[in-house]
């Protein structure tokens, strides 16, 4: 089971993580390293880069990332671009996700594939739980020393999840860090609808896929983002898939490498599916089967993790514990 932690947004931007132990800050300090050795010679350019990077950010968040770069012994540029690893870096986390609509209200499940050292990232997940936002509380499963939400779930209100993509046509432009965009949407925004329309309406750093499911049935979309660009896509047949790939943006097709990720997006995409065809999944346990097929869970699979909005569930495990168990 992962270690759940309570951050307490009514707290000064410089109490909220008062919590950490050294524990954590080892795991922290072993991250950021890892991170910062995939962005090479960037890393090497931080001190220039923390301008940009603070741009980036809301005022409380880089107030809660100076005090946690004192209280973990992480340079503050450092902690920055850990924290902003994917707007730099993204081609390296993949992900699968499905969600099948509900009339009592959609479940959302889904894959993060990201490669690490020694399962660094598997091991050192925790699920946090934000108190006191205006919108209410909201739960992000992430690591120490990560601020932002890659995958996350409000109580009564929504769901989201986020998976890689890169566009071909699409310039590099200056907006929003997304996990800090998503984020900043689980504090604000108080329905489904209103966390659509600000994930599709705001200016991101980098392109990606967003999976969003709320509490009512047909509340479940994919929305396609590229930097300033946004699509809609709703499920058929009450089911939606999400890999790595673009399938709905106007003209708009997904920049593809060598690497595995790429290579497996279609193939993740249409197995999920068609489990889903066959057996539509409609709790945590039929739906991590699904997640766990071989032709859709990756060796770089860190956590598989269900999420339903309408009854409050989350439920995150470590794949490999999972398996053994």
């Amino acid at each position: 089971m992962f270690e759940r932690v309570t951050v307490d947004l009514g707290r000064a931007p410089e109490q909220r993580w008062y919590f950490m132990t050294e524990a954590h800050a080892r795991e922290a300090r072993a991250l950021a390293d890892f991170y910062l050795r995939d962005l090479g010679p960037l890393e090497e350019l931080a001190p220039a880069i923390l301008p940009i990077a603070e741009g980036l950010l809301d005022e409380s968040v880089k107030r809660e990332l100076a005090a946690l770069s004192q209280k973990l012994d992480v340079p503050r540029e450092r902690l920055y671009l850990a924290n902003l690893y994917y707007d730099a870096f993204r081609v390296v986390l993949g992900c699968t996700g499905i969600a099948i609509d509900r009339d009592d209200g959609p479940i959302h499940a889904r894959n993060l594939d990201w490669w690490s050292p020694a399962r660094l990232l598997a091991t050192s997940t925790w699920i946090v739980r934000y108190e006191g936002a205006p919108a209410g509380p909201f739960e992000v499963v992430g690591w120490p020393g990560f601020v932002g939400a890659f995958s996350a779930m409000a109580p009564g209100r929504f769901s989201v999840s986020m998976n890689a993509v890169a566009a071909v046509n699409e310039k590099p432009t200056i907006g929003g860090s997304v996990p800090m965009v998503v984020r900043r949407v689980l504090e604000t925004a108080r329905t489904y609808d209103d966390a659509v329309t600000e994930l599709s309406r705001v200016p991101l750093t980098a392109d990606c896929l967003l999976l969003v499911t709320g509490v009512r049935g047909r509340e479940l979309v994919v929305i396609e983002r590229t930097s300033t660009r946004a699509e809609l896509r709703a499920a058929e047949n009450g089911i939606l898939v999400v890999t790595n790939d673009y399938r709905a943006m106007p003209g708009e097709v997904s920049k593809r490498g060598d690497g595995t990720l790429a290579l497996t997006a279609d193939g993740r995409y249409q197995r999920a599916l068609a489990l889903c065809l066959q057996q539509t999944p409609r709790d945590a346990r039929e739906a991590f089967a699904i997640l766990a097929d071989a032709k859709v869970r990756m060796d770089m699979t860190v956590q598989q993790m269900f999420l339903r909005a309408a009854t409050g569930e989350l439920v995150a495990v470590d794949p490999k514990e999972r398996a053994s168990g």
